[in-house]
């Protein structure tokens, strides 16, 4: 089998009569190898580094990383040469993204290799505590300013005696919950 990656030379020669003709050359490069695993880290609300394995065998001139959904992003496509990582921004919070790494080896495109990855969620908006009495209060908040919120999680602290003291709001257009069995006089510390 041929290797990846890799420029041939295929020579055809005419036969006749025991005597040959001069060949006919013709050079291709076979398709290139797809790149290995891609790793995504350092996540944040509006970025992300994306780094992969080199292709396993024949020569790369370079890969070409892209990134979807496109809207916002910096760079949504790079072609790199001389490093496999590359960092995109520009990115929406609470948004699934789809990158794409394609080897590219005299011109001729490896298949693509994809992973998904979502940005951190956008942190919501202000908090406002109401309605306090000497065992609860109520807590709401603003929704994040962008991106794909699935749910709110909500907490108190300190804990003691506290009916829920953590609770998961999945209804995100009820953006409150009130809390019970707290301390009269205590300072309380709500997280959204």
């Amino acid at each position: 089998g041929l290797t990846a990656g890799t420029e041939y030379t295929v020579s055809v020669v005419t036969v006749s009569g025991g005597e040959d003709s001069d060949a006919r050359e013709q050079q291709q490069w076979t398709k290139a190898a797809q790149p290995g695993t891609i790793t995504i880290s350092e996540v944040t609300v509006d970025s992300m580094k994306v780094v992969w394995d080199a292709a396993p065998e024949g020569t790369i001139n370079s890969y070409n990383v892209s990134i979807s959904p496109t809207l916002n992003v910096t760079t949504p496509s790079v072609s790199i040469t001389g490093t496999r990582q590359h960092i995109f921004s520009g990115l929406t919070a609470g948004t699934e993204y789809t990158v794409s790494v394609v080897a590219v080896s005299g011109g001729e495109d490896s298949d693509a290799r994809t992973a998904q990855q979502w940005t951190k969620a956008a942190q919501p908006g202000a908090i406002t505590i109401s309605e306090v009495t000497v065992d609860s209060m109520k807590v709401a908040w603003a929704a994040a300013p962008e991106g794909t919120i699935n749910s709110y999680n909500v907490s108190i602290s300190p804990t003691l005696n506290v009916t829920t003291p953590s609770v998961s709001i999945t209804n995100t257009n009820n953006r409150q919950h009130t809390f019970s069995g707290l301390t009269a006089g205590t300072e309380y510390t709500v997280s959204v």
